[in-house]
Parts: C-alpha cells; structure tokens; sequence
C-alpha cells in the first residue's frame, strides 16, 4: 500500500518475495514499473486503497 517509487519493493523482490503494490500516483508508479521490470514477482495496481478490488480468487498473506 502506498508504495510509491519502490524503494521497499526492491528490497523485498530481490529477496524473492512475491510483493503486490498498490500505489495511487500514477508518475510514482511509472518509476516503479520502470525499477520492477527485472521482477516478475511484483505486480502493481495503481489506485487508491479504498478503491482497490481485493481478488478474493489469490492467496495474498
């Protein structure tokens, strides 16, 4: 939530770990697409927390 330019999400996708972003700027979240593209482990949605549509279908933990 509220990722931002990714400086988290770098950290632990190069761990490994799956990371699903949510971010509401979309400038914000062209740089973290930019800084994620080496990481298919990390998916991104850009949109506000509260209107963000949990996929109740993934296991998100």
């Amino acid at each position: 939530m509220g990722a931002g330019t990714g400086k988290a999400t770098i950290q632990f996708a190069s761990k490994g770990f799956n990371v699903h972003a949510i971010e509401i700027g979309e400038d914000m979240a062209e740089i973290l697409k930019d800084k994620c593209a080496d990481y298919p482990n990390v998916t991104l949605d850009v949109v506000s927390f509260e209107e963000w549509d949990y996929p109740n279908d993934q296991n998100l933990r």
